[in-house]
């Protein structure tokens, strides 16, 4: 529990460890009007029972004078409706406290999921090929939620019912010690003989609760993400069987933790019920007379009325922890293990309005080596290599090769665990956030939001910041004229959820036209042509063929005719840079590379007569 506990703290930012003092120090308050207002029904059961003592009590008998001195009944009649007054001050109090517990709660999960968004956005590019996004979108939101939920929660209510009842007690004993010991002893021991039976199970599905929630985030990614597939292969029905069968176990999940949501409740009842007869049988047996007895049976019974609800949320927290354990787990691994977001806010807009660098530098890779985490051998091994502002490279290489990863290196994704690589002569490291503003990147897969045309290429800008300019001058680049003047919105137009109202083709140029709208220096294109026809790889190839010498051109490609235009190709084996030179020097002297010419039915000329390139779409 206290393991629990101390790292609920640590979800805690420096704001929410403040605020969780004022509620620590809201919870004794609230606490003390509970009893305050429960020991000033005592001497009102005792005045009912016996008016005379009116008179005989200082207090009693000066309050009688304040009110003017009415009759007995009539003043009786009076402190009642005073006490109903105190109890609306003092719940509106309460409801007061609970505001502050509720906001502090809810305002820190919002930060916390925010800081997690911001944490996995900012981390090591590494942590994302280790970590399936459905994970780390239940962490961020689920997850986070529980933690708050369950555990944060559960321990403000399970300190502020506990101080009530402690309060409570100590009342109790002050007025009646032997009673209340015994209904007390007979209540822990109930509670914890409770709380023990149940205690294991309540983890077990609170840890079968968070496996599912991912479950169901992955097999929607899965099926959802590949319609288009799935409905051409017909293969509907397994990933239907695969969802239901996920979320059936998440409905049993889920009915077993509401059954046990409402055990305390009625395990309490008969607790409190037996309390209560245990208090009146101790009274008998002590030989007392019941009439005198009745004001403190009448305390007694106020008591198990106002306990009731508190012990009962004192054990739904208990279990309420123990079912959040495993969310809890999971987001405070993150929180303490993963680097923490950059300082100062999050940079947005255009890339352009931060620091840049000024001209094309020249990239150096000196003895560059990496190794993938957990990965038994290197997939770069002593690379050297030197890009001069304004070359135009291409990477080629059998699949495996190393060239994504070097690609990644090159976009400084990925830090070499051996050698150096260099940004104008100065480590990548210290001009890390410059460069990644000025350089564009083509991915083969490009992600493409259900949005309009222009949010899609100034990607990540607000639409206020927008350069029309700038969108106009990319979608030149990438040749995508014709396309905007045929859509009935023009830039306005939505292209559906992943591009799905648009051409393989469209969609690559697309994603060409965003990595050139803040106008980079340097440009990577990772299989960015694999999806166009021929016509269309030749007016993107022209259209990059002007870039040449005003920006440097990093070409990774299975398509040999693309990399034809490159000043120099880098050939890759096992993570080596074996050769490199031209297209034709490296035809006149690696026959491993000839074997690639020829499986792609590629001439140092172009495409054998008589066939179409196979990578044709």
């Amino acid at each position: 529990m206290y393991d629990s506990f101390r790292k609920c703290l640590a979800l805690l930012d420096r704001q929410g460890r403040r605020e969780a003092l004022w509620v620590a120090l809201a919870i004794p308050v609230g606490s003390l009007l509970e009893v305050l207002s429960l020991a000033m029904i005592l001497p009102l059961i005792a005045l009912i029972n016996a008016p005379e003592e009116i008179a005989e009590n200082r207090v009693l008998a000066t309050l009688h004078r304040l009110f003017g001195a009415p009759e007995a009944t009539t003043f009786l009649i009076e402190l009642s409706v005073g006490l109903v007054f105190i109890f609306a001050c003092k719940n509106l109090l309460l409801a007061g406290i609970l505001w502050l517990q509720n906001r502090f709660v809810f305002e820190n999960e919002a930060r916390l999921a925010q800081h997690l968004h911001r944490t996995y956005l900012d981390a090591p590019y590494t942590l994302h090929l280790d970590r399936n996004s459905a994970e780390l979108i239940r962490n961020t939101d689920s997850a986070v939620a529980v933690s708050f939920s369950h555990m944060i929660m559960g321990f403000l209510e399970l300190f502020a019912e506990l101080a009530v009842a402690v309060t409570i007690g100590v009342l109790l004993i002050a007025l009646e010690p032997v009673v209340a010991i015994g209904a007390a002893g007979l209540l822990g021991l109930l509670m914890g003989l409770f709380f023990v039976a149940f205690r294991r199970r309540h983890a077990a599905l609170g840890a079968e609760s968070m496996d599912l929630t991912r479950a169901v985030l992955a097999s929607l990614h899965k099926s959802l993400g590949s319609v288009k597939e799935i409905q051409v292969l017909g293969r509907a029905g397994f990933f239907t069987r695969e969802f239901a069968a996920i979320r059936e176990r998440a409905a049993r999940n889920r009915a077993v933790t509401a059954v046990f949501g409402h055990l305390p409740r009625l395990f309490m009842e008969f607790v409190m019920v037996t309390a209560l007869l245990t208090v009146i049988m101790v009274i008998l047996a002590q030989g007392r007379d019941i009439g005198d007895s009745i004001s403190v049976l009448g305390l007694f019974a106020v008591a198990a009325f106002r306990l009731l609800p508190s012990a009962n949320r004192t054990l739904a927290a208990l279990h309420r922890i123990k079912y959040g354990r495993s969310a809890l787990e999971e987001v405070y691994a993150d929180r303490v293990s993963l680097p923490g977001p950059k300082s100062g806010p999050p940079v947005d807009g255009d890339p352009r309005t931060g620091d840049h660098l000024a001209a094309i530098p020249d990239l150096t890779l000196d003895k560059v080596t990496y190794t993938y985490p957990g990965a038994p051998r290197p997939s770069l091994t002593d690379i050297d290599l030197t890009v001069r502002a304004g070359d135009s490279v291409g990477l080629i290489g059998a699949s495996g090769a190393g060239k994504t990863t070097l690609a990644d290196i090159l976009l400084g994704l990925l830090i070499p665990t051996g050698g150096r690589f260099l940004i104008g002569g100065a480590p990548a490291a210290d001009r890390l956030a410059a460069w990644r503003r000025s350089v564009g990147y083509v991915p083969q897969s490009i992600y493409l939001a259900d949005d309009s045309l222009r949010n899609n290429i100034a990607f990540g800008i607000a639409a206020g910041e927008i350069d029309d300019a700038a969108v106009a001058r990319a979608l030149g680049m990438a040749r995508l004229d014709d396309l905007v003047a045929g859509l009935p919105d023009g830039l306005d137009t939505a292209i559906g959820e992943h591009g799905a109202r648009l051409s393989g083709g469209q969609r690559q140029r697309i994603g060409i036209a965003r990595a050139l709208y803040h106008d980079p220096g340097v440009l990577v294109l990772d299989e960015a042509t694999s999806a166009l026809d021929n016509e269309t790889e030749h007016e993107i190839a022209t259209a990059i063929e002007g870039l040449r010498g005003r920006k440097t051109l990093i070409i990774i490609a299975h398509r040999l005719s693309t990399l034809r235009r490159c000043e120099t190709l880098v050939f890759l084996r096992d993570g080596r840079a074996v050769d490199r030179g031209s297209f034709e020097a490296l035809m006149a002297r690696n026959a491993d590379f000839r074997r690639l010419v020829e499986l792609a039915s590629v001439k140092p000329g172009g495409v054998i007569p008589g066939k179409k390139d196979p990578t044709d779409p």
